[in-house]
This record gives structure tokens, C-alpha cells and sequence, in this order.
């Protein structure tokens, strides 16, 4: 009578787990059914919120970051004037058009958008009283939409039958600045400051004051000469001849072309 006892106690006792697991697998089916009902309400709602595309581990914030769309020039007409000496002219490049003006147009056209054309003046030798003030009616009937500005080098030069001294370069500098801002309110102008001389400081001051006074940009190349893999050495190959081992080379002309750049994307890129 035990034994049955006992016996009788095992089969409830299974019997109830069995209840037990039923009933639970039941209830989790129910939450499982509840879920999917609710992820196809929200499918239904937002269509994209179906896929989810997994970021892998390698990834970085930087790479799904999406870098803003540059071609802000819509295919729009933009003329562009250079004005300066040999480094505009890219005296000592291995090919003419890696002079840094040709460079700045090609990042105006492939990068920005738009459809720029260059034209302008530039020698060996160039100041601004021998250059650029006898060319200036024509660049103000060339109506450009920019103009960079690279004078000073030469007006250092005391052989130069242009020589100017710091003084006297900033009033040539102004009065061509100021005319421009006159004569072209919409033109966007960049001044560059000279290349390497042993009195560039006092040039580069001038410069700098005229730029503050008309709220113009100046774009400080000094860090490009002050770097030799910048310089076309004595010997190089050039289309304007052997390297001097002074005027810049197709990195540096590069490098000046990245720096005027950065000022445009301030003009353009909001």
C-alpha cells in the first residue's frame, strides 16, 4: 500500500511538469507570435527599418562618416587671373602646366565643379610695377571671378631695375589692391607671399598689412620652401631648363597649389 502510494505521487508529479512545460512553451510561442506581429508593424511603418546594415569591427566613426559633396560649382563659368613672376610661371616644373595656377584650376574644375578657365600674366623677373600695373585695365576687362596675387620676390632684388623697398612696395601693392576692389567688387583676390630672400620678412610684413586692411586672404608659402624635397636642385630636368636649386619644383608648385586651396574652399565650400 506504500509502494502504491509512492507510485501514485511519481505519475502526478510528472504529470504536473508536463502541464508545467506545456503551458510555458505555449506562453513563449505567444510572446515569439507578439514580437513578430510588432516588428511587422513597424516594418509596415518605416520600410527601412526592415534592414539593418551590420558595422563590421574594423570600421571606424571616420569611414561611415560621409565626407561632405564638394562640386559645389555646378558646372558654372569661373574666370580665373594669375598674376606674379617665375613661380607663377612655373619656371623650373618638369612640364609648364604643374605651375601651381594650373594646379589650382584643375581643383577649381575636377573637385570643385565648376567650369574654370585661367588666364592672367606672369614672367621671370615680374614686379608688380613692371607686370601687373601696366596689365591692370586688362584684367579688370577680363572681369575674373578670382585673382591670386604673388609679387615681392624680385622688388627685393637691388639689380632689378624694379627694385622697391618695403615702403614703396606696399604702396604699389595697395594701390593695386584697392583699384581691384574698386573696379571689381565681386572678384574674390588671394595674395601670396614671397619666396625665400634674405629680406622676405620685411616683405611679407607688407604684404600682410595690406591684406588686413582690405580684408583680403594671404596665403603664407613659406613652409613650402622651407622644405628642400620642395626645391628644384641644380641639375633637375625642367622644361624651362637645369634646376637652380632655388625656385620650387613640380612638389612644391603642389604644395603652394594645396595652401591657395584651402582659402578657396573657404570662398566656395559652405
Amino acid at each position: 500500500m506504500k509502494k502504491f502510494g509512492l507510485f501514485l505521487a511519481a505519475i502526478v508529479a510528472v504529470a504536473a511538469l508536463g502541464a508545467i512545460i506545456f503551458f510555458g512553451r505555449q506562453h513563449q510561442a505567444e510572446q515569439l507570435a507578439a514580437q513578430a506581429a510588432s516588428h511587422s508593424a513597424l516594418v509596415a511603418k518605416h520600410p527601412a527599418a526592415a534592414k539593418s546594415t551590420p558595422v563590421s569591427a574594423s570600421s571606424s566613426s571616420h569611414q561611415q562618416t560621409k565626407q561632405p559633396n564638394k562640386k559645389v560649382g555646378h558646372n558654372q563659368p569661373l574666370k580665373y587671373v594669375a598674376l606674379g613672376d617665375s613661380l607663377a610661371a612655373g619656371d623650373f616644373t618638369s612640364k609648364e602646366d604643374l605651375a601651381y595656377e594650373y594646379v589650382l584650376t584643375r581643383y577649381l574644375k575636377n573637385t570643385l565643379g565648376f567650369k574654370a578657365t585661367l588666364d592672367g600674366y606672369w614672367e621671370a623677373g615680374a614686379t608688380l610695377t613692371s607686370l601687373a600695373q601696366p596689365n591692370y585695365d586688362n584684367v579688370v576687362t577680363m572681369a575674373p571671378d578670382l585673382i591670386t596675387i604673388e609679387f615681392g620676390t624680385n622688388e627685393q632684388d637691388q639689380t632689378n631695375p624694379n627694385y622697391a623697398d618695403p615702403a614703396t612696395f606696399k604702396t604699389n601693392l595697395t594701390n593695386l589692391v584697392s583699384g581691384f576692389k574698386t573696379d571689381l567688387p565681386k572678384a574674390k583676390i588671394i595674395l601670396l607671399t614671397t619666396w625665400k630672400a634674405d629680406t622676405s620678412a620685411q616683405y611679407n610684413a607688407a604684404i600682410k598689412a595690406v591684406g588686413t586692411q582690405y580684408a583680403i586672404p594671404v596665403v603664407d608659402i613659406s613652409s613650402v620652401y622651407a622644405k628642400s624635397s620642395n626645391i628644384a636642385q641644380s641639375g633637375a630636368t625642367s622644361w624651362t631648363g637645369s634646376g637652380d636649386g632655388y625656385h620650387p619644383n613640380d612638389a612644391g608648385n603642389q604644395a603652394i597649389a594645396d595652401l591657395l586651396a584651402k582659402q578657396v574652399d573657404r570662398f566656395y565650400v559652405k
